[in-house]
């Protein structure tokens, strides 16, 4: 067996591999979604707005790696193996060669987030560990709101909770960075909570600046004025909200503000009318992740995230 890894511009002549990832590691069973998904990866491959990479065994190809910029990090979109595959390395071949170039690119950080399991090879994690990559352990979860008794967002005294807020925004990110400092293992995973500005401009991307957040359901905590708490909840539908963040500065933590915070959310998306709230979690966090299965929080599905740094 000879193991060759190619970057490449184009999925043409390769085209069913990519179908195969769609069908099933994706589970896409639709031709009508599937033709749609590969015309649109076509078309970002062409505006050099995804990165791929094939494994050639033999100039058959037997997997593929793409990645899409976001901001300094490069995140791996789609991971694929053959299943036939006999390559005890094609896996982590595959990652080295994209992360390389993603630093070669002048990108400084390399993510990659799977749904276990996924078909690596065996040895896949300790050749990535050998290669300095970190591995962390996440888990999915999701609370039925009306599977659980709500409880009292109590707060000690001195702290209020206030709607979200458009003129406090730099404060919140604020918060978030002081909350994440470089050890925190979240901060390994998304570097980009550790820079208030590029959080900004993430967050402000997929919210419409701002305003596509329903205010409700986002409560902060504020402490002599100054926000201590955030949160950011999504919602995809009217029934369904998504915890994408929440934290207490660490001058106001082992207070029980996290899990006032909790339940304030819980109590709004119920007042609101939506029937679940999903999250995900760092397992190594452990504080959380126990608060979250206290308040109900049940998980749906495992995670491994992989990353590397440039040095």
């Amino acid at each position: 067996m000879t193991l060759e890894i190619k970057e490449i511009k184009s999925i043409d002549g390769i085209e069913c591999k990519f179908v195969d990832y769609l069908e099933f590691k994706r589970g896409i069973k639709d031709p009508e979604i599937v033709k749609t998904i590969v015309a649109k990866f076509k078309e970002l491959l062409k505006k050099n707005e995804r990165i791929l990479f094939y494994a050639f065994d033999d100039e058959i190809p037997i997997g593929f790696i793409a990645g899409k910029p976001e901001g300094e990090v490069l995140e791996s979109t789609t991971f694929y193996i053959d299943p036939d595959c006999n390559s005890d390395d094609c896996g982590s071949q595959l990652v080295k060669a994209l992360t390389s170039k993603v630093f070669e690119s002048g990108f400084k950080h390399y993510r990659q987030t799977e749904i276990l399991p996924f078909n690596k090879e065996p040895t896949f994690e300790e050749q990535l560990t050998k290669d300095g990559f970190s591995f962390f352990s996440r888990v999915a979860m999701l609370l039925e709101i009306d599977e659980v008794e709500p409880n009292d967002p109590d707060l000690k005294e001195g702290y209020t909770f206030e709607p979200f807020s458009i003129e406090k925004v730099d404060e919140l990110f604020a918060v978030m960075r002081d909350t994440n400092p470089p050890e925190h293992a979240d901060s390994s995973i998304y570097p980009e909570m550790g820079n208030p500005e590029i959080s900004k401009k993430m967050f402000a991307k997929f919210t419409n600046n701002f305003t596509g957040l329903n205010v409700k359901i986002n409560p902060q905590i504020l402490f002599d004025e100054n926000v201590v708490g955030i949160s950011f909840v999504f919602t995809n539908s009217p029934e369904v909200a998504f915890v994408g963040e929440v934290c207490i500065h660490p001058n106001h933590q082992r207070k029980g503000l996290g899990k006032a915070l909790m339940n304030q959310i819980i109590k709004s998306c119920s007042e609101e009318g939506m029937k679940k709230i999903g999250l995900a979690v760092t397992t190594s966090n452990v504080v959380a992740y126990k608060l979250y299965e206290k308040l109900g929080f049940k998980v749906t599905k495992n995670y491994l995230a992989i990353t590397k740094h440039k040095q």
